[in-house]
């Protein structure tokens, strides 16, 4: 199986590109740089001289804050840009695979979300996501929109020179920061009223690659790891599995993020995945474990 590969170079897109070969299929693979999504002739051009089985679009604009400063620029990307790619595919016989986000859902059911659920999104960036899900939907009718939560994933680190100050500026995400800012010596401030299903990327991409083999039906999946914890429960397992001490400190979402509403409970139901997989998802902890040893 050939892929193509839009957003190569993020966390997504790398891991796409880490994995495959093992798993015996080929790829294409264009970074940001190298191919601008919002560029529909450029990206329809692309997809055309590669041939491919199908196109993942990888490339997003996934900073909350930054989306509601530039909604034009969110838009732009989450919305007309997956729409490119989507109708490339569609034009070279190729199938679609977009991801998108629980923050779709407003975290207020009390109950994991289906993937049929009725969307209520908050901010700029989710909008621009299940706007960005719709026009996927109109411009490949056979596409697989993947939503995702929490994700997470490149390299857990070793030293202390990428420990960012904020989350939001570790683009391999909230784990990789943590343990980062923990080598740092830094205090780590957690949120302890959200709650969700983190997403390894390695585990998004075995299962994408799964439901591409087995032909799975057009529509969205929920692929996120199995069980629940909050941001401040992900943080401290994940430091106890790397033998890291760091001071604590608690706080809420709204207190950390005072400029963009995140959900409280926004947990993908993923037993549609699971079903049609066959086999349960991976439990969130043992994907952490095997995250933190490297692998």
């Amino acid at each position: 199986m050939r892929l193509f590969l839009t957003g190569a170079g993020g966390l997504l897109g790398s891991e796409f590109r880490r994995r495959l070969p093992g798993l015996g299929h080929a790829f294409v693979a264009r970074t940001h740089a190298e191919l601008d999504i919002t560029d529909a002739e450029a990206v329809a051009r692309a997809v055309e001289d590669t041939r491919p089985y199908a196109v993942v679009n990888c490339a997003a604009f996934a900073r909350l804050e930054a989306c509601q400063r530039d909604p034009e620029a969110a838009y732009r990307i989450n919305r007309d840009g997956a729409a490119s790619v989507a109708r490339a595919a569609t034009a070279a016989g190729a199938r679609a695979v977009h991801f998108s986000t629980d923050y779709v859902f407003d975290g207020r059911a009390g109950a994991p979300y289906a993937p049929d659920a009725a969307r209520n999104p908050q901010g700029v960036y989710a909008r621009s996501k299940a706007d960005g899900e719709d026009a996927v939907r109109r411009a490949a009718p056979d596409a697989l929109i993947v939503r995702v939560s929490w994700l997470y994933g490149g390299s857990p680190g070793t030293g202390v020179s990428r420990a960012a100050a904020h989350p939001a500026a570790d683009p391999a995400g909230f784990v990789r920061w943590a343990l980062d800012a923990a080598r740092a010596g830094r205090p780590l401030t957690l949120v302890t009223d959200q709650l969700n299903r983190p997403s390894w990327a390695a585990n998004v991409v075995d299962n994408v690659v799964a439901l591409l083999q087995r032909e799975a039906p057009a529509g969205v999946w929920h692929l996120t790891d199995g069980g629940e914890t909050s941001r401040a429960g992900q943080v401290c397992e994940a430091l106890r599995l790397a033998g890291l001490d760091a001071e604590i400190r608690e706080t809420t979402r709204r207190a950390f993020w005072p400029d963009v509403p995140r959900p409280a409970c926004s947990i993908l139901d993923v037993s549609a995945s699971e079903e049609f997989l066959g086999r349960p998802m991976e439990p969130w902890r043992e994907a952490l474990a095997r995250y933190v040893a490297g692998e």
